[in-house]
């Protein structure tokens, strides 16, 4: 698609002559190169949708989490997001989901965006306080 189709790079997208995402954006593959993540339905004001990860061979989509708006692999089937974003405000929250388990754990309460510290396992969240933003260090638990 025409990347000002639905706007900000949002688009529909095929692997294989087989369409997998519907105005998704944000694709990326996994670490081990087998399975591909984006946010499915992510045209909208905040590109925030729902973030699934599914096997490069083909195979249902795992649904991860609800409107997220950033995630990142920090191992093997353990990604960090910031979800349920939809716009800001402090109901947004960092977490830690285990694609493996199918669970996922809180990080942090209304986080709104973060970046890894290089050399160990941990993030700086920006974070709303109400009236504006703090940027916290926030440790990823080991598996």
């Amino acid at each position: 698609d025409p990347t000002s189709l639905f706007g900000a790079g949002v688009g529909d997208g095929w692997l294989a002559g087989r369409q997998f995402i519907e105005r998704g954006r944000s694709v990326t593959f996994s670490g081990d190169g087998a399975r591909l993540r984006w946010l499915e339905h992510a045209a909208t004001s905040d590109n925030a949708g729902e973030l699934l990860s599914a096997p490069i061979g083909g195979g249902d989509a795992l649904h991860l989490a609800l409107n997220v708006r950033q995630y990142l692999e920090v191992a093997p089937g353990r990604v960090v997001a910031i979800a349920n974003a939809a716009y800001r405000g402090p109901h947004n929250r960092l977490i830690l989901l285990d694609e493996a388990a199918r669970r996922g754990s809180w990080l942090a309460d209304g986080a709104r965006d973060f970046i890894p510290i290089p050399g160990t396992a941990d993030l700086l969240a920006r974070v709303y306080t109400g009236q504006s933003y703090d940027i916290f260090r926030v440790s990823v638990p080991r598996p």
